[in-house]
Protein backbone atom coordinates (compact mmCIF):
# COMPACT_ATOMS: atom_id res chain seq x y z
CA UNK A 1 0.00 0.00 0.00
CA UNK A 2 1.50 3.28 -1.08
CA UNK A 3 1.24 6.09 1.42
CA UNK A 4 0.21 9.52 0.18
CA UNK A 5 1.16 12.58 2.17
CA UNK A 6 -1.66 13.99 4.23
CA UNK A 7 -1.54 17.76 4.18
CA UNK A 8 -4.50 19.59 5.58
CA UNK A 9 -6.29 22.35 3.77
CA UNK A 10 -8.35 24.97 5.59
CA UNK A 11 -11.62 23.65 4.21
CA UNK A 12 -10.80 20.06 5.22
CA UNK A 13 -9.77 21.12 8.71
CA UNK A 14 -13.02 23.00 9.27
CA UNK A 15 -15.03 20.07 7.92
CA UNK A 16 -13.14 17.69 10.22
CA UNK A 17 -13.94 19.95 13.17
CA UNK A 18 -17.65 19.93 12.28
CA UNK A 19 -17.59 16.12 11.94
CA UNK A 20 -15.88 15.89 15.32
CA UNK A 21 -18.60 17.98 16.99
CA UNK A 22 -21.34 15.83 15.41
CA UNK A 23 -19.66 12.51 16.27
CA UNK A 24 -18.92 13.68 19.82
CA UNK A 25 -22.59 14.60 20.25
CA UNK A 26 -23.62 11.08 19.21
CA UNK A 27 -21.06 9.61 21.63
CA UNK A 28 -22.55 11.76 24.43
CA UNK A 29 -26.00 10.49 23.51
CA UNK A 30 -24.71 6.90 23.62
CA UNK A 31 -23.08 7.48 27.03
CA UNK A 32 -26.35 8.92 28.36
CA UNK A 33 -28.60 6.19 26.94
CA UNK A 34 -26.26 3.45 28.19
CA UNK A 35 -26.45 4.93 31.70
CA UNK A 36 -22.71 5.51 31.97
CA UNK A 37 -23.39 9.20 32.65
CA UNK A 38 -26.89 9.94 33.89
CA UNK A 39 -27.37 13.41 32.41
CA UNK A 40 -26.91 14.41 28.78
CA UNK A 41 -25.25 17.83 29.19
CA UNK A 42 -22.35 16.64 31.38
CA UNK A 43 -21.85 13.77 28.93
CA UNK A 44 -21.86 16.29 26.08
CA UNK A 45 -19.25 18.47 27.82
CA UNK A 46 -16.99 15.47 28.47
CA UNK A 47 -17.42 14.01 24.99
CA UNK A 48 -16.76 17.35 23.27
CA UNK A 49 -13.72 17.93 25.49
CA UNK A 50 -12.18 14.63 24.44
CA UNK A 51 -13.24 14.84 20.80
CA UNK A 52 -12.16 18.41 20.15
CA UNK A 53 -8.88 17.97 22.05
CA UNK A 54 -7.94 14.88 20.05
CA UNK A 55 -8.99 16.46 16.74
CA UNK A 56 -7.18 19.74 17.32
CA UNK A 57 -3.98 18.14 18.65
CA UNK A 58 -3.74 15.66 15.75
CA UNK A 59 -4.43 18.47 13.29
CA UNK A 60 -1.76 20.64 14.89
CA UNK A 61 0.78 17.79 14.87
CA UNK A 62 0.07 17.06 11.20
CA UNK A 63 0.50 20.72 10.30
CA UNK A 64 3.76 20.99 12.23
CA UNK A 65 5.45 17.74 11.22
CA UNK A 66 3.89 16.95 7.79
CA UNK A 67 4.74 13.24 7.93
CA UNK A 68 6.15 11.70 4.78
CA UNK A 69 6.29 8.10 6.00
CA UNK A 70 3.33 5.98 6.99
CA UNK A 71 4.98 5.02 10.30
CA UNK A 72 5.40 8.72 11.14
CA UNK A 73 1.75 9.34 10.36
CA UNK A 74 0.66 6.48 12.65
CA UNK A 75 3.01 7.69 15.41
CA UNK A 76 1.50 11.18 15.17
CA UNK A 77 -1.98 9.67 15.38
CA UNK A 78 -1.14 7.67 18.50
CA UNK A 79 0.63 10.62 20.11
CA UNK A 80 -2.30 12.90 19.24
CA UNK A 81 -4.81 10.50 20.78
CA UNK A 82 -2.74 10.19 23.96
CA UNK A 83 -2.22 13.95 24.33
CA UNK A 84 -5.85 14.63 23.39
CA UNK A 85 -7.12 12.19 26.03
CA UNK A 86 -4.91 13.77 28.69
CA UNK A 87 -5.94 17.29 27.71
CA UNK A 88 -9.61 16.42 27.16
CA UNK A 89 -9.91 14.70 30.53
CA UNK A 90 -8.59 17.71 32.40
CA UNK A 91 -10.60 20.25 30.39
CA UNK A 92 -13.75 18.12 30.69
CA UNK A 93 -13.27 17.62 34.41
CA UNK A 94 -12.72 21.35 34.94
CA UNK A 95 -15.82 22.30 32.93
CA UNK A 96 -18.01 19.68 34.61
CA UNK A 97 -16.72 20.83 37.99
CA UNK A 98 -17.72 24.40 37.18
CA UNK A 99 -21.17 23.69 35.72
CA UNK A 100 -22.21 20.31 37.18
CA UNK A 101 -20.48 19.95 40.57
CA UNK A 102 -22.59 16.97 41.70
CA UNK A 103 -21.22 14.73 38.94
CA UNK A 104 -17.49 15.26 39.62
CA UNK A 105 -17.27 12.46 42.19
CA UNK A 106 -18.77 10.08 39.66
CA UNK A 107 -16.11 11.07 37.10
CA UNK A 108 -13.26 10.62 39.53
CA UNK A 109 -14.56 7.20 40.56
CA UNK A 110 -14.74 6.10 36.90
CA UNK A 111 -11.38 7.51 35.80
CA UNK A 112 -10.09 4.32 34.17
CA UNK A 113 -13.43 3.55 32.50
CA UNK A 114 -13.49 7.04 31.00
CA UNK A 115 -9.93 6.65 29.72
CA UNK A 116 -10.80 3.26 28.13
CA UNK A 117 -13.88 4.77 26.45
CA UNK A 118 -11.79 7.71 25.25
CA UNK A 119 -9.13 5.41 23.78
CA UNK A 120 -11.75 3.24 22.04
CA UNK A 121 -13.80 6.12 20.64
CA UNK A 122 -10.74 8.26 19.91
CA UNK A 123 -9.10 5.47 17.91
CA UNK A 124 -12.29 4.71 15.97
CA UNK A 125 -12.93 8.35 15.12
CA UNK A 126 -9.28 8.92 14.17
CA UNK A 127 -9.47 5.92 11.84
CA UNK A 128 -12.64 7.43 10.31
CA UNK A 129 -10.76 10.64 9.52
CA UNK A 130 -7.74 8.71 8.25
CA UNK A 131 -9.85 6.63 5.86
CA UNK A 132 -11.71 9.79 4.77
CA UNK A 133 -8.40 11.47 3.99
CA UNK A 134 -7.26 8.45 1.96
CA UNK A 135 -10.46 8.61 -0.06
CA UNK A 136 -10.04 12.30 -0.79
CA UNK A 137 -6.35 11.79 -1.68
CA UNK A 138 -7.30 9.18 -4.28
CA UNK A 139 -9.83 11.49 -5.96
Amino acid sequence: MEYKKHYLKGKNGLLDLIYTVIISTFIALFLTLSGFIKEFFPALVISQSFGLSICLIITLLLLIFKPEKFASFIFIGILGIALGIFTGFHIGQFLVQQFFPSIVLNLQARYFQIIIFAIAFGTAVTYFFYSKSLGSAQN
